[in-house]
């Protein structure tokens, strides 16, 4: 066949292998085949897509039949199967990589796909699709196979007997960072229970890798073997105990041991506190050096805070009524004496007896209504008496009392730590008093005691954010009205102590009080007290009610970073701030035109901190240099100015 049209072509091959063909409206062109034998229907429909494919077109199934369209639609041709068929036949392969990934792949695959082909990557399941002649398909197959290929999984476990396993895998690690990082680098992972370091990776790359842990892993001179470790947290006084213990049992294991006997012997083991850099000075054997170092990381770490919220609360109500009559009568011919005194009270019928000024003291007479007359006075038994008089008493008295105190207070996980708001108080504690000729000289010892509010508290954070509470909390006053007679001041006193579980952020009762008492009084003379009406002339009432209601919160929580405390100190400070805007400014002669003295905003305090209180707007380097003469060097102008009113505002 010379020189015939396309589309005679493909009548033919269909006759010949029974196909049916769909062509595109630009399929055209001239062909010439030439064979020298006779071919079967599949040869020929091989050699009808080999014609196609040089002219520039596809053969694509569809269904019962075969579209022949333009190669530049072969993106969309293809059979899905992944079969292939023939070696000029469209084929679409989806390949699923097990080893490698899909996206590193592209780079190596796509110069090899036909420039009509397409090749795409589907990450989440790691999937390669390409679409492409049959041949190449079946090409860029082999070449999968022979790269997804698992990598060595011979895992080699080293002891070493001199250096540190992290120490070690550190130092590998920088230099194959700084070398590339080659895939050949193979991976190396420190054990540091048993100082051994774990290799993986194909056998060239292990096979380095061992002769460098090899040649690292030497012995060292143990003369001057003395490390300085800087703390960040800890403080190195309680470091010390720890790793002296530690060195003690080493020293204690080696000489039992007949193998290290000499060398314990020449070893040495010390442990040096340096406080002023909180620092670490240690001598000790490169094993037991490693040991140590790996305390210190343990325990050198930020522990956490813990604030204590507490909440006292008290309410107490005092009720008091009194109510009664006494009355006295001294005839001045010396006849018969009468009268009543109730003497529970001191504001009784004998105030009214003559001071030495000869005038009845009226003023003692105490709180409440007093209703009385009196008439002379009379001497009896060496006392002047009201000749004749009558008193009348009625009191009734109310006290309310609601005091509410919060205490707060941060500290270091398991740490102690102690807030006291309270009076010193000068309590007599002995008296002597020496008479002498002239004079009387008294002499008293004094003890001062607090007396306020006393908390101290031991937090200890356990496993699932609850924290255990070691408190002693205390809460005295000084009574107002002292016991009759007592000597010196009567304090009261309500006190905690106890140990209590909590959970972060919840709030726990730890005890209180609850009191009611009522006391009641009746006075009353026999027989006369009963007569109606009169009888209440021989009587004397007196009634108490008492109450106090005291109940002791708690409420802890957590802080575990810098954003905790932040948080925590903005919202403290924010609070202090409203209450001074609260205040109303005074009113008065003497009122100045200023508001109440409040602090400034937060950001105001957090930029000065930002910026440096040392640096004017224009941001003036800071004096590194003191001044001439000595002396601290002066702020510039700017730093003395106050900060804008804008900084008070909401």
């Amino acid at each position: 066949m010379k020189g015939a049209d396309l589309k005679t072509l493909v009548e033919t091959v269909s006759i010949a292998t029974g196909r049916n063909f769909i062509l595109d409206p630009k399929v055209q062109g001239k062909v010439t085949v030439v064979s020298a034998k006779s071919m079967t229907p599949e040869e020929l429909y091989q050699v009808f897509l080999s014609i196609l494919e040089v002219h520039g077109y596809i053969a694509i199934p569809s269904g019962g039949a075969t579209k022949i369209v333009p190669d530049d639609k072969l993106k969309l041709a293809g059979d899905a199967s992944g079969k292939i068929h023939g070696s000029d036949e469209i084929v679409v392969q989806i390949f699923e990589l097990q080893h490698v990934e899909a996206g590193k792949m592209m780079g190596v695959l796509r110069p090899m796909v036909s420039p009509k082909g397409h090749l795409a990557i589907y990450q989440p399941t790691n999937m390669l699709v390409v679409a492409d002649y049959g041949a190449n398909v079946s090409r860029l197959a082999r070449i999968l196979g022979r790269v997804d290929q698992p990598a060595s999984g011979e895992v080699e476990v080293i002891a070493l007997q001199h250096a540190s396993a992290i120490d070690l895998v550190r130092v590998i690690n920088e230099m194959e960072k700084s070398a590339g990082n080659s895939p050949q680098a193979g991976n190396l992972v420190a054990d540091e229970r048993t100082n051994s370091v774990l290799i993986s990776g194909s056998q060239g790359s292990r096979v380095r890798l061992r002769a460098l842990i090899t040649h690292l892993d030497t012995p060292v001179d143990l003369i001057g073997n003395t490390q300085v470790v800087y703390l960040r947290y800890a403080k190195a006084k309680n470091m010390v105990t720890v790793l002296s213990s530690i060195g003690e049992n080493y020293v204690a294991k080696a000489k039992a041991a007949k193998e290290n006997a000499a060398q314990t012997s020449s070893s040495t083991v010390n442990v040096q506190a340096y406080d002023e850099a909180n620092a670490l000075v240690i001598t000790a054997p490169p094993d037991l050096l490693r040991t140590m170092e790996t305390v210190i990381r343990k325990l050198d770490v930020r522990r956490a805070q813990v604030l204590v919220e507490a909440i006292i609360a008290e309410m107490s109500a005092d009720k008091a009524a009194e109510f009664g009559v006494q009355w006295r009568t001294i005839p001045s011919d010396g006849g018969l004496v009468a009268g009543t005194n109730f003497d529970r009270t001191s504001q009784g019928i004998n105030t009214l007896s003559s001071s030495t000024s000869g005038i009845p003291n009226l003023l003692s007479l105490g709180s409440g209504l007093s209703l009385g007359f009196m008439s002379g006075t009379q001497t009896l038994l060496g006392n002047e008496f009201v000749s004749l008089g009558s008193l009348l008493r009625v009191l009734k008295g109310d006290v309310a009392t609601n005091i509410l105190q919060t205490p707060t207070l941060v500290t270091l996980d398991n740490q102690e730590a102690e807030i006291v708001v309270a009076e010193t108080v000068p309590f007599v504690t002995g008296s002597f008093t020496q008479a002498t000729n002239s004079a009387t000289n008294p002499f008293q010892t004094i003890q001062r005691e607090d007396v306020g509010l006393t908390l101290k508290v031991t937090p200890q954070i356990n496993e699932g954010d609850t924290i255990r509470l070691d408190i002693y909390q205390e809460l005295s006053e000084v009574k107002e009205t002292p016991t009759v007679g007592a000597d010196g001041v009567v304090t009261n006193t309500r006190s905690i102590k106890t140990s209590v579980m909590v959970d972060n952020g919840k709030v726990l009762v730890l005890g209180g009080l609850i009191r009611d008492r009522t006391e009641k009084t009746n006075d009353q003379v026999p027989v006369l007290s009963e007569i109606p009406v009169l009888g209440s002339l021989f009587k004397y009432e007196q009634s108490t009610d008492n109450k106090i209601n005291l109940m002791v919160f708690l409420r802890p929580a957590i802080l575990r970073n810098a954003a905790d405390n932040m948080t925590l100190t903005r919202n403290k400070y924010q609070y202090m701030r409203h209450q001074q805007l609260q205040q109303k400014p005074a009113k008065g002669a003497l009122y100045l035109g200023r508001g109440p003295v409040t602090l400034p905003r937060m950001e105001y305090v957090l930029n000065q901190y930002r910026t440096g209180f040392n640096q004017d707007p224009a941001h003036t380097p800071m004096a590194t240099q003191p001044p001439a003469g000595g002396g601290l060097a002066a702020p510039p102008a700017a730093e003395l100015q106050m900060p804008d009113e804008r900084d008070y505002d909401n």
